[in-house]
């Protein structure tokens, strides 16, 4: 039996995580999990599942055998002989922390959570090093290239990796139609069941910016070989393309239920309930990024090339962002424009610890905030 704690117990990852789970309770087991505020799906998931352990901010009258509040005493919970699997589920930089800590565990590290990568890849990785956690990507996209990428070849063998991108509910559409969309609009994802602000960040394309970024640190790939395409069936999820031409490619439906599955397998693949591709006919199709959007890609690159400080603040940015538009304070258009206004006028500089990492996200907030009042006025 392969022992599982879900960090985000509660959020559309850890639901995905749980399914896999019952499907399979034959081979795995749910020792724990963590969640923020939602408690009454925290009650559904002890009445179900039964696990030991629950982590959260405060006590509360959950029906479970330990409540933890502490994070010495999580990071014991992670270093149980009964866990095999940590599942980072808690989406945004708000993940960082929990992640930071199940990177010393020396277990295996399933990460839905990019923000680790993209604010605080060098830092992180080293940490899992010095720990000898290892890390199993379950974004469906590094998913993807991770059972594409041939174990016989070299890293100097690959000609392109491809990530692929929905394009989110209004590709197409045109400037004048996109003035007037409405928080709710922008995450109302035409594929994936995700989370609002993930959502909103497919429609923007930020999303699959941040995803580029964590695919060249987390596979160590150079820049100029990763590249993104508009794919709106959301069918083809990577592609590596190889110097002698061959291109290996992931398919599946859009569902995180793959490759939470394929990375909780122990000697074999788990089954799961999904449904037949070649059932009926389908078209595939792909687009380039639209020209109005390279820029944000260019931002990203920038990042892979110089790292250090600028994915914290390139995330810090887009989330205030995100939220302002959220809270109507921007409009959608002007996500963007926050983004390359702010990011241009930050001080770039290496990292050495953690701590920094939290500096620059919270002066990248401030300047946010700053050059919002400015396009407001």
């Amino acid at each position: 039996m392969r022992g599982v704690f879900i960090l985000g117990g509660t959020g559309s990852i850890g639901s995905s995580a749980l399914s896999v789970i019952r499907q399979n309770t034959d081979s795995l087991k749910l020792i724990g999990f963590s969640y923020n505020n939602n408690r009454e799906k925290a009650k559904e998931i002890i009445s179900e599942f039964k696990p030991k352990y629950v982590f959260s901010n405060q006590l509360t009258d959950l029906d479970v055998p330990n409540q933890i509040t502490d994070e010495d005493d999580l990071l014991e919970v992670f270093c149980l002989e009964s866990v095999e699997f940590i599942i980072c589920g808690v989406s945004g930089f708000e993940g960082l922390k929990s992640t930071m800590l199940a990177s010393k565990s020396g277990k295996k590290i399933l990460l839905a959570n990019k923000e680790s990568i993209v604010t605080a890849g060098s830092i992180f990785l080293e940490s899992c090093k010095k720990y000898d956690s290892q890390i199993f990507p379950i974004d469906s996209e590094h998913n993807a290239v991770l059972q594409c990428l041939d174990s016989k070849s070299s890293n100097s063998e690959i000609s392109k990796v491809t990530l692929t991108a929905s394009g989110g509910p209004f590709y197409g559409m045109g400037m004048d139609q996109l003035k007037e969309i409405t928080p709710e609009q922008a995450a109302n994802h035409p594929n994936w069941k995700m989370g609002t602000k993930i959502s909103i960040d497919s429609a923007t394309l930020m999303n699959k910016c941040l995803e580029v970024i964590e695919a060249a640190i987390l596979f160590n790939i150079e820049s100029d070989k990763i590249n993104a395409v508009i794919h709106p069936q959301s069918i083809l999820h990577a592609m590596v393309t190889y110097v002698d031409g061959s291109s290996i490619a992931h398919l599946s439906n859009p569902s995180m239920e793959v490759p939470i599955a394929n990375m909780l397998r122990g000697d074999n693949r788990i089954s799961i309930n999904f449904e037949e591709l070649l059932t009926s006919e389908r078209l595939l199709e792909f687009f380039p990024i639209p020209h109005e959007k390279e820029s944000l890609f260019e931002i990203a690159r920038d990042v892979i090339e110089h790292q250090g400080n600028r994915g914290a603040i390139f995330n810090a940015i887009n989330e205030v962002a995100v939220q302002q538009f959220r809270d109507s304070k921007i409009s959608f258009l002007e996500i963007d424009k926050v983004i390359k206004g702010t990011y241009s006028v930050m001080s770039m500089s290496k990292l050495d610890s953690i701590e920094e990492v939290y500096f620059y996200d919270q002066e990248a907030r401030i300047k946010s905030l700053e050059m919002i009042k400015s396009i407001s006025h």
